[in-house]
C-alpha cells in the first residue's frame, strides 16, 4: 500500500493543476504520503498539502494541518504560514511571524517583501489602515521587484477607507498619465468620493468603466462582468446617495445577475436594488432573496471589518422586522457582541437581543399607542439592573433603547432618571467602566428638557473625576477622546469651570494633539495640516455657486393622504394672511411745509416712557389693585359711593326670591 501512495505521490504534476478537483487531487496524494510515509517530514509533500489547500480556499483545514507538521519544518514557509493566518483573521500570529521573519537572516528580500505584502492586506482587512498604508510606503521605497502601479493602486484603495478626518489627503505615490489603469483611476475616484467632490468622482468612474470596456473587450461576458461589477457599483452609490435613484435603478439593473460568478457582488447589488424600491411588503422574502446568513458564512474571510459589521448589522435589522431573530441567533452571541461593542462601539447585536428578550416587536415601535407600555417595561428592566453590584452590560443596554423610546413620546423623566443613577455610579468608580454614550445621551437630554443647572452640576462633577486621572490612565485612547471631548465642549461654551489643569494633563499623555497645545497658548503650527485646505485660494475662488447649489439633492415629499372627517387637527396652526399696511411700492411724499425740527426729539421712545404721556382711566384702575389689595394710604370714602354701590347692588337682585 505505501508503495503505491508513494508513486501517486511522485507523479503529481503540481504545475499542470488548474481547478479545484486538481488541487484535491494533489491534496489527497500528498497529505497520504505525509501521514504513512513520512510522518509529515517531507518538505515538498508539506508545500503542496498547503498550496492545495489554498488553491481550493479551505484555510481552516490548512490551519489544523499546520498543527500537524513539525516547527522546523515549518520554518521553511513563513510566507504559507502566514497567508493562512491572514485568511483565518488570526492578526497576531500574522504580526508575530512578521517580526520574527524580519529578523531573521534566512529569510530572503524577496521573501520579505512578499510577507510585508501580506502583513499590509492583513492590517487592511482587520481595519488598522494606517499600519496598513505605512507598509505600503515603505514597500514603494524599498522593494526593486514589485509593479509601482500595483502599490500605487493599493495605497489608493486604503486612502480611500480613511476616516473623512485623517490627516492623510493626497497618495505619496505617483504615476504617468499613460501608466493608469482603470482600476488605479477606480481608487482615484473613491478618494475624491471620501472628499465629496461628487463632481470629480462621477467623472472619474466613467472614464474607468470605460478603459474597462475597451480593456477587456475581447473577455466573455462573465469575465467582464468581474471587472466591471465594482465601478458600476460604486457609480450606482453615488447616484443613490445624490438622490438619482432612477440614474442609480438603471446602472445595477445594467449589470446582467446571471454572468456575476462572485456571492458578494451579487447580494450588493440585489440588496441596493431593495434598497432603492422602498420597505417590501413582504420582508421574509426578502431576507430570503438577500440570504445574510449564506453570504456572511462564505465570505467572512473576504470582507473587511466594517464590511462585516454593515452585513451583520442588516442581517439583524432584516430578521427582526420579519420576527425571525431569536435569543439564540449566532449573531446574537457573546463574542460577537463583545466584538461589536469594544471594536465598534456599536451595541447593535445587544438592542435586538434585549428587544427579542421582551417581546417588542417592530410594530410595536412604531405604534404610538404602545410607547407607553414599552417604555413601562423596559423602565422596569433598568430597575432590576440597576440593584445589582455592578452595572451590566444589560442595564446600560435597556438605558439605550429607553432613550430611544423615550425621544419617540416626548417624555424623558425614565431615561433621565436611569442615566443619572448610572451616571453616578460610574463617576464614583474606576475609569474602565465609563460609558461615553451614556454621558452624551444624559447631556443632550438635559439640553432637550432645558434642565441648565442639572447639566451644570453634571460637567462639574465630570471634571471634579478627571482631574483625577493621570496621564498614564489617559494613554487609553476612548478615555483619552471622551475627556478630550468633554473638555473642548466646556470651552466652546465659555464655561466657568475650570479645566486647565486637565489641560495639562491631556498634552502630557498626547504631547503631539495639536488642537491641545494650540489652547494651552502654544504654537498654532502644528494644527496648520489640519485647518489648511488641499487646494489654493484661487482655486477656491473659482468656484461656481450655482453649479454647486444644483448638485445639493432635493428631498422627495411623500404626499399623505387627507385625514378623515372629525379627525382633529389641534397640532396644525394656521393664521389668515393680513392685507400689509402699506404696499412694497409705497413712497412717502413729504409736504413742503416739512421741517425736521418739528418732529417729536421722543418720538424713539416707546409710548409710556415719554414725558407726555398720559395713561387712559383704564389703566388707572388697573393701578389701584385687584380687589382685596391694601391701598397705599387710607382714603375716607364719600357717602355719595357708597349709596351708588348699594343702588346697583338692589339692581342686580333680580329673578328667583
Amino acid at each position: 500500500m505505501s508503495s503505491s501512495i508513494i508513486s501517486s505521490f511522485k507523479s503529481l504534476n503540481v504545475a499542470a493543476a488548474q481547478d479545484y478537483l486538481d488541487h484535491e487531487a494533489i491534496f489527497q496524494a500528498s497529505y497520504q504520503y505525509l501521514a504513512k510515509v513520512k510522518e509529515f517530514r517531507d518538505i515538498k509533500a508539506v508545500h503542496n498539502v498547503m498550496v492545495a489547500l489554498i488553491n481550493s480556499d479551505r484555510y481552516y483545514r490548512a490551519l489544523e494541518f499546520l498543527k500537524q507538521v513539525p516547527e522546523d519544518i515549518l520554518r521553511e514557509f513563513p510566507l504559507e504560514k502566514a497567508y493562512i493566518y491572514y485568511k483565518t483573521g488570526d492578526l497576531t500570529s500574522v504580526e508575530e511571524l512578521f517580526a520574527s521573519s524580519l529578523d531573521s537572516v534566512e529569510v530572503s528580500d524577496i521573501l520579505k517583501t512578499a510577507l510585508k505584502h501580506v502583513m499590509a492586506q492583513c492590517y487592511y482587512q482587520s481595519g488598522h489602515m494606517l499600519k496598513a498604508l505605512e507598509l505600503y510606503q515603505e514597500l514603494k521605497n524599498e522593494s526593486r521587484v514589485d509593479n509601482e502601479l500595483d502599490i500605487a493602486c493599493n495605497e489608493r484603495a486604503i486612502i480611500s477607507q480613511l476616516p473623512s478626518g485623517s490627516h492623510v489627503k493626497v497618495p505619496m505615490m505617483s504615476v504617468s498619465e499613460h501608466e493608469k489603469s482603470y482600476d488605479f483611476i477606480f481608487n482615484e475616484a473613491l478618494i475624491e468620493l471620501r472628499n465629496n467632490d461628487i463632481e470629480k468622482c462621477l467623472a472619474l468612474l466613467k472614464k474607468a468603466s470605460s478603459m474597462c470596456h475597451e480593456k477587456n473587450a475581447a473577455f466573455d461576458p462573465a469575465d467582464l462582468l468581474a471587472e466591471l461589477a465594482p465601478i458600476e457599483l460604486a457609480l450606482a452609490y453615488v447616484y443613490q446617495v445624490t438622490a438619482h435613484t432612477s440614474e442609480a435603478t438603471a446602472t445595477l439593473k445594467s449589470l446582467d445577475m446571471d454572468a456575476v460568478t462572485d456571492l458578494m457582488t451579487k447580494h450588493i447589488i440585489k440588496a441596493n436594488l431593495v434598497s432603492l424600491t422602498g420597505a417590501p411588503d413582504n420582508v421574509n422574502f426578502t431576507a430570503r432573496e438577500l440570504n445574510y446568513k449564506d453570504v456572511l458564512h462564505h465570505n467572512r474571510n473576504k470582507m473587511t471589518r466594517s464590511q462585516f459589521r454593515s452585513l451583520v448589522n442588516n442581517h439583524l435589522l432584516l430578521a427582526y422586522q420579519g420576527n425571525t431573530l431569536s435569543k439564540s441567533s449566532s449573531y446574537c452571541t457573546t463574542p460577537l457582541m463583545k466584538l461589536f461593542s469594544e471594536e465598534f462601539g456599536d451595541y447593535t447585536p445587544r438592542i435586538f437581543k434585549l428587544l427579542v428578550r421582551l417581546d417588542i416587536k417592530m410594530a410595536d415601535l412604531n405604534t404610538e399607542a404602545n410607547w407607553k407600555a414599552i417604555s413601562k417595561k423596559i423602565y422596569k428592566l433598568s430597575l432590576l439592573e440597576l440593584a445589582k453590584e455592578t452595572i451590566s452590560d444589560t442595564a446600560v443596554d435597556a438605558a439605550l433603547l429607553l432613550v430611544l423610546v423615550n425621544t419617540k413620546s416626548g417624555k424623558f423623566d425614565q431615561s433621565i432618571a436611569v442615566l443619572e443613577q448610572i451616571g453616578h455610579r460610574e463617576l464614583a468608580s474606576d475609569f474602565s467602566t465609563f460609558h461615553a454614550s451614556l454621558f452624551g445621551a444624559l447631556v443632550n437630554l438635559y439640553e432637550a428638557t432645558k434642565s441648565h443647572k442639572k447639566l451644570a452640576t453634571l460637567f462639574s462633577s465630570m471634571i471634579e473625576k478627571f482631574a483625577t486621572f493621570t496621564a498614564g490612565d489617559l494613554k487609553n485612547s476612548a478615555l483619552y477622546n471622551f475627556v478630550r471631548s468633554v473638555v473642548f465642549r466646556l470651552i466652546g461654551v465659555d464655561s466657568d469651570i475650570d479645566v486647565g489643569l486637565i489641560l495639562h494633563t491631556l498634552q502630557t499623555a498626547r504631547p503631539d494633539d495639536g488642537c491641545i497645545k494650540t489652547v494651552l497658548g502654544g504654537t498654532s503650527s502644528s494644527t496648520e495640516r489640519d485647518l489648511a485646505a488641499q487646494d489654493d485660494v484661487e482655486t477656491l475662488l473659482e468656484v461656481d455657486v450655482d453649479q454647486l447649489m444644483a448638485q445639493i439633492p432635493q428631498a422627495h415629499v411623500l404626499s399623505k393622504k387627507g385625514s378623515k372627517k372629525g379627525q382633529s387637527a389641534s397640532y396644525k396652526v394656521t393664521k389668515k394672511a393680513r392685507k400689509p399696511k402699506f404696499s412694497k411700492t409705497k413712497v412717502v411724499k413729504l409736504g413742503d411745509n416739512f421741517d425736521v425740527n418739528s418732529l417729536d426729539p421722543e418720538r424713539w421712545l416707546p409710548m409710556k416712557l415719554r414725558s407726555y404721556y398720559r395713561p387712559p382711566k383704564r389703566d388707572k384702575r388697573k393701578a389701584r389693585g385687584h380687589q382685596g389689595a391694601l391701598e397705599r394710604s387710607p382714603a375716607p370714602s364719600s357717602q355719595s359711593t357708597s349709596t351708588k354701590s348699594k343702588q346697583q347692588k338692589k339692581k342686580k337682585k333680580k329673578g328667583w326670591k
